[in-house]
C-alpha cells in the first residue's frame, strides 16, 4: 500500500527510478513531518481546551485502570488528543466544530486511517466530558478499552 511518502518521492523524482533517491526523499519527508508533528503536539498541549484538561486529569498518571495515556500524541500524519499504546486506543474530545458536515467528513477519513493501523477510536463531546464525573469518564474509557482488538 502506498503512503504519502511514496507519492512525494515519485512526484519529486518522476524520471529517476533509483530506489536510493526515492528512499532518501521518503526519509527526508518523514523526518520533516515527524519534526513538524512533535512541534505541533507541544503547541496543542499548551493550548488545551477546558474539556481536554478535565479529561487529562482523569487519564494521567495511570489513573485509568493503570494504563498510561499520552496527550496530544503524534501518529503521523495526525496529532490525536489522547493515546494509550497498550490498548491501541485513541480518545478524541470533539467540540461543536465537529458538527459541521465538512469536518465530519475529515473526521471519518481520519478515523478510517487510524483504524487501518489497528487503533480503536473513542469520541467524546466537550459536553460529555464537562458534565460527567471523573469516575463516569474513567468508566467510559475502561469500558471502551475492553472493546479494543488488543485486549
Amino acid at each position: 500500500m502506498k503512503d504519502i511518502f511514496d507519492f512525494l518521492s515519485e512526484s519529486l523524482l518522476p524520471n529517476r527510478s533509483t530506489s536510493v533517491n526515492k528512499d532518501f526523499i521518503k526519509k527526508s519527508c518523514r523526518r520533516n513531518l515527524d519534526q513538524h508533528l512533535r512541534q505541533r503536539s507541544r503547541v496543542l498541549r499548551t493550548e488545551a481546551t477546558v474539556a481536554e484538561k478535565v479529561l487529562w486529569e482523569v487519564l494521567r498518571k495511570d489513573a485509568c485502570g493503570g494504563y498510561r495515556f499520552l496527550r496530544q500524541h503524534p501518529i503521523a500524519p495526525y496529532v490525536v488528543d489522547f493515546y494509550c499504546a497498550a490498548l491501541k486506543l485513541v480518545v478524541e474530545v470533539d467540540g461543536s466544530i465537529h458538527d459541521l458536515p465538512e469536518v465530519q467528513v475529515n473526521d471519518q477519513l481520519r478515523q478510517r486511517a487510524l483504524e487501518e493501523r489497528g487503533l480503536h477510536l473513542l469520541r467524546l463531546t466537550n459536553q460529555e466530558v464537562l458534565t460527567k464525573s471523573a469516575a463516569e469518564l474513567r468508566q467510559i474509557v475502561l469500558r471502551e478499552s475492553k472493546r479494543t482488538p488488543s485486549s
